[in-house]
């Protein structure tokens, strides 16, 4: 299973037309074969305003749904991204489109969904990713297990696929997933992380000391595939 992970802020002027739109984006995109689920998600802590996660069956699907070449691509893809090209990805900021893929061992679906969630996302060069895993393994995930708000967490790394390099908008990354139980514990956990010391440092620690970015979220849209969830 991979990650799209699309973040964004918009313009106050443009966020109804931006919420109107993604309203019935995200369903036309998870009804496109290789698409699994999308959920959407508001900032309630500093970071991007909006994030849309969506969960892509393997590698096969990416060329259908997000390859460069638009021969290749799904006609229902290329149409919603005409609009969001025409009249939306003018007036967004702090945007970053990335496909990642496990880096640890994870569950067959990534996000349970329907979960605040806490995010944390890490740049870093293209060094020993095993660091990284072991750094979440065994500094990251010891603590997460004794909050009793978490459901569930998952550590996964910028893809390297060619297939998808023409949408990343920065250096590699990595991508801390932690689902909650509530709203309170995600914004609790988001600043606990961020501060001095916290859970987040580790990663940034494996990555090679570069600045982790925590933000807390709250669900506003989830959507799946209807055909795969019967």
């Amino acid at each position: 299973m991979l990650l799209l992970d699309a973040t964004m802020s918009i313009a106050p002027a443009k966020e109804a037309e931006l919420n109107t739109w993604y309203h019935l984006h995200v369903p036309r995109l998870v009804a496109v074969p290789g698409y699994e689920s999308g959920n959407r998600y508001v900032a309630i802590t500093p970071g991007p305003r909006y994030a849309a996660l969506y969960e892509i069956r393997d590698h096969a699907a990416l060329p259908l749904l997000l390859g460069e070449d638009a021969g290749t691509r799904d006609e229902v893809t290329l149409s919603e991204w005409a609009v969001w090209d025409r009249d939306l990805l003018p007036h967004t900021s702090d945007l970053h489109l990335h496909v990642y893929e496990p880096l640890a061992a994870t569950p067959p679906r990534l996000l349970r969904g329907g979960r605040p969630l806490v995010v944390v996302r890490v740049e870093h060069d293209a060094g020993d990713p095993g660091a990284a895993e072991a750094a979440w393994r065994e500094a990251v995930l010891p603590g997460l297990a004794r909050e009793r708000d978490v459901a569930g967490a998952v550590l996964l790394r910028q893809s390297p696929d060619p297939v998808v390099g023409w949408l990343n908008t920065g250096p590699d990354r990595l991508l801390g997933l932690i689902e909650c139980d509530g709203v309170a514990a995600a914004a609790a956990l988001a600043e606990a992380g961020a501060a001095a010391g916290g859970f987040a440092q580790p990663l940034a620690d494996a990555a090679g000391g570069r600045t982790a970015r925590v933000t807390a979220y709250r669900p506003i849209a989830q959507h799946w595939d209807w055909e795969a969830a019967r």
